[in-house]
């Protein structure tokens, strides 16, 4: 099996993400900023890459180092360490 074949199978790199997914990471980011974790200028570099994210595996530069799980791994395991489908999208719970 190549690696394209994995990629495609790959939901973090095939399901779309929308606004709710940039909002969430771009609140994280403001957060820490506010914390002092990151600085103003390395803030909006990092929202640059939000703003501009298609898939959840791009949420994950942005927020690396910030002590929060990545998206690209987020979709692919739910808050009981399982397996999610590709059509459960990313972020989504019960109970929302």
């Amino acid at each position: 099996m190549s690696a394209e074949n994995d990629q495609s199978d790959d939901p973090s790199r095939t399901v779309l993400i929308g606004d709710n997914e940039r909002d969430h990471a771009i609140e994280t980011l403001r957060a820490a900023a506010g914390d002092g974790r990151i600085t103003i200028v390395e803030l909006e570099e990092r929202m640059e890459l939000v703003e501009a994210a298609r898939f959840p595996i791009d949420l994950d530069r942005p927020l690396a180092g910030l002590g929060t799980e990545l998206p690209s791994t987020q979709i692919l395991t739910g808050a009981t360490g399982t397996q999610r489908s590709a059509g459960s999208g990313y972020g989504w719970s019960p109970d929302n």
